[in-house]
Formats: C-alpha cells, sequence, structure tokens
C-alpha cells in the first residue's frame, strides 16, 4: 500500500509529467466538467481552489477504500494539463481496471 500524503502525490504526479515533457500547469476536472463533442473536450472550469479541495477530499476517501488512486491526464489546452482523480467504486471495477492498493 503506498499512499502517500496528498502534496507528496501531486509532487510524483508533477515530476512524472515533467519527465515526459509536460511542464504546463495543472488543473483538476471532475466528470461533470467537462463534455466530449466531436471528438473535442469541452472543460468548464471552476475556481481552482474549491476544485483542489475536492480533489483532496477524494483522495483521502480513496485511501480509506484500499481500492487503489489514479492520476491522470484527460487532456491539454494550450500548456494547462487537465487532470483527474480515479477511485475505483469496488474490488471488481478495481481488478478490471488493474488497480494496485496504492497510488497509480
Amino acid at each position: 500500500m503506498d499512499y502517500p500524503p496528498f502534496a507528496d502525490a501531486l509532487a510524483r504526479l508533477r515530476l512524472f509529467l515533467n519527465d515526459q515533457g509536460h511542464r504546463g500547469p495543472i488543473r483538476w476536472v471532475f466528470p461533470s466538467d467537462v463534455l466530449l463533442v466531436a471528438g473535442q473536450w469541452l472543460v468548464r472550469p471552476r475556481p481552482e481552489a474549491l476544485v483542489l479541495q475536492e480533489v483532496v477530499a477524494a483522495y483521502q476517501r480513496g485511501i480509506t477504500r484500499h481500492l487503489g488512486v489514479k492520476f491522470g491526464v484527460l487532456c491539454r489546452e494550450d500548456e494547462v494539463l487537465w487532470c483527474y482523480i480515479y477511485c475505483p467504486a469496488d474490488r471488481i471495477e478495481a481488478e478490471h481496471c488493474l488497480m494496485p492498493d496504492g497510488l497509480k
């Protein structure tokens, strides 16, 4: 089980993105913030501080369930990387998504 404190998990994500050549700022989205239309993502930005609080809360819920937590990049807009957090709903979903018990 590898669940570092949120700040450390975010630092790992930033390091990974930097290593991949993506040095732009990270912004967070949830499913209700985006829409896929004709192959293009439409992002409805919300206040960054509010969304970050929701990401931290989702991370904490994921830790308590021990089904894994994944940070991912949905899309890029100019230099902004629109990221998301994913936590499986149950053990079967975790297995189907190849989620380890820890941060992915």
